[in-house]
């Protein structure tokens, strides 16, 4: 698979970051469910589902910015701060925007092919919401 050189992702609309970042975070969630989870398909697809919405991922975000670089804090709020396209079905307003910041930064991550670092958010994201369910 090709990817862009640094300087192509940052010419990149930030839009398509996220775009990107959405498909990156389902599949990891997907995968790590699988895992997780000795079920069948349809009741893992309900599973997974609490992992890929906007207020789950705007927490997710919230958990996890103390521990982003400055860079990644950056492109978290330019997501965020994004406009973007379209509107928020389950969600308020503020939870999508931070959503979007949120799959803005695993579309970044992604596609510099820092996939350590991306393994890494993503074992925060999900752990995050295993600690909380031990509470």
């Amino acid at each position: 698979m090709d990817f862009p050189d640094a300087q192509s992702i940052k010419e990149l609309p930030i839009q398509d970051l996220a775009y990107v970042g959405d498909s990156v975070y389902e599949l990891y969630m997907r995968q790590r469910c699988l895992l997780k989870y000795k079920v069948k398909p349809s009741k893992l697809h309900g599973i997974v589902i609490k992992y890929v919405n906007a207020n789950y991922q705007a927490e997710a975000a919230k958990a996890i910015t103390e521990y982003l670089t400055e860079e990644e804090n950056i492109i978290l709020k330019r997501g965020r701060n994004a406009n973007p396209g379209t509107k928020a079905k389950n969600a308020s307003i503020e939870d999508y925007r931070l959503a979007s910041g949120l799959e803005t930064l695993i579309g970044y991550v992604y596609l510099h092919q820092n996939f350590s670092r991306l393994e890494e958010l993503m074992d925060m994201i999900f752990i995050k919401d295993e600690l909380n369910e031990r509470e």
